[in-house]
C-alpha cells in the first residue's frame, strides 16, 4: 500500500500481492469493527486458495458477521463456521434476482419519533419481519416505549399503542452498536431510566460516541454516566433523568458523526432545537432533513446549522 500523500491516509494505492496464496490464512481482532471482517469474507471465495480467517478476541456485532455470510450464501457461496475461525473455499459468486432491503438503523429515528409522541402511524417501506439486519431487533426493543410494529408486505406500520410500558429499559448492544444513541435519546425523552452495556465499539467510531452522547443529552438536563457496578474494562452506562425545556433552544453538535444528527432530531417533537453541521447525514442518509419535512418538521436550514 503506498500513501499518496499523509501516511495512514487516503488517498492511496493498492497493489496487488505478487503470490496471491500467502492470503489464504489471516487473523484479525473481532473486538473492534465487524467492517473489516466482512470486507475479507466477500473477497474470501475469490482467492486462489480460498480464506480461513480466524477471529481474535470476543466478537463484537456478530449479527453483521452473519448477515455478510447469508447474503454470500444467496449468491452461492459455501463456508463453515466453527469456534472462531471461518473457512471460505474457492469458488464462484452466481447471480441472481436480490432485492435490497432499507435499513433497520435509519429507521430507528423513525421509531424515536413515535416513542416521543403522543399518537403515531407511520408507514416504512422496504424492511422485512425476517430481516438478517442484527438492527432489526429494534422492533422489540421499542415496545418497551409503547411503539408496536405490525408488516404489510415489505411495508412496516409503526403505530403508538401506549404511553410507556416500562420505567426503566435494559439492554446490551454488543451486538447492535448503532442503535445506542437512539435509545439513550429515547430512555431521555421519556423519562424512563437506562441501563446500555456492550458499548466498548463507541469509542472508536467516527467520534467518541459514549462522550458526545454525554455531552450532549446534559445540555437537555439528561446524565448519560458509567454504571456505578460497572466490571473493569466494561462499557456500562446509565441514563437518566428526562429532558428538559431549555430557555434558549438547545444547540447540539454532532462531532462529524451522522447519527449523532439523526438521533438527537427527533427531540425538536418536544422543544425548538438547532443541529450544528447537518450536512454530516450524507454518509448514511442524504436525505434525513427532507423527510422530516414531509413528515411536518419545519427545517430551517443555515451555513453549517439547521
Amino acid at each position: 500500500i503506498d500513501y499518496l500523500e499523509k501516511e495512514g491516509y487516503p488517498p492511496l494505492r493498492i497493489h496487488a500481492p505478487e503470490n496471491e496464496a500467502i492470503t489464504k490464512e489471516l487473523r484479525i481482532k473481532a473486538n473492534t469493527s465487524s467492517q473489516y471482517i466482512s470486507a475479507l469474507l466477500m473477497l474470501g471465495p475469490t482467492l486462489p486458495d480460498g480464506l480461513a480467517l480466524h477471529l481474535d478476541g470476543k466478537i463484537v456485532s456478530r449479527p453483521y458477521i452473519e448477515m455478510t455470510l447469508g447474503i454470500m450464501a444467496y449468491f452461492g457461496v459455501q463456508y463453515e463456521w466453527f469456534g472462531n475461525t471461518i473457512h471460505i473455499p474457492p469458488q464462484v459468486y452466481q447471480p441472481k434476482p436480490f432485492t435490497v432491503e432499507a435499513d433497520w438503523s435509519a429507521a430507528s429515528y423513525y421509531y424515536s419519533m413515535a416513542a416521543l409522541s403522543t399518537t403515531c402511524d407511520l408507514r416504512l417501506k422496504g424492511l422485512f419481519g425476517n430481516s438478517l439486519q442484527g438492527d432489526a431487533v429494534l422492533k422489540e426493543m421499542m415496545t418497551h416505549f409503547g411503539v408496536q410494529t405490525l408488516f404489510e408486505g415489505d411495508v412496516l406500520l409503526m403505530r403508538k399503542t401506549s404511553v410507556l410500558n416500562t420505567a426503566h429499559f435494559q439492554k446490551d448492544f454488543l451486538t447492535c452498536p448503532d442503535l445506542a444513541q437512539t435509545l439513550a435519546v429515547v430512555c431521555g425523552g421519556t423519562g424512563v431510566s437506562g441501563r446500555f452495556t456492550g458499548l466498548e465499539t463507541l469509542r472508536i467510531k467516527e467520534t467518541d460516541r459514549i462522550d458526545a452522547l454525554q455531552r450532549e443529552l446534559a445540555k437537555v438536563g439528561v446524565a448519560f454516566n458509567p454504571c456505578s457496578d460497572s466490571k473493569p474494562g466494561e462499557e456500562c452506562h446509565a441514563v437518566s433523568g428526562r429532558t428538559q425545556v431549555q430557555a434558549q433552544h438547545p444547540v447540539f453538535d454532532t462531532y462529524e458523526d451522522h447519527r449523532m444528527a439523526m438521533a438527537f432530531a427527533p427531540l425538536a417533537l418536544q422543544q425548538p432545537i438547532r443541529v450544528n453541521e447537518p450536512e454530516v447525514v450524507v454518509k448514511s442518509y442524504p436525505d434525513f432533513w427532507c423527510d422530516l419535512e414531509s413528515l411536518g418538521f419545519i427545517v430551517d436550514r443555515t451555513v453549517n446549522a439547521l
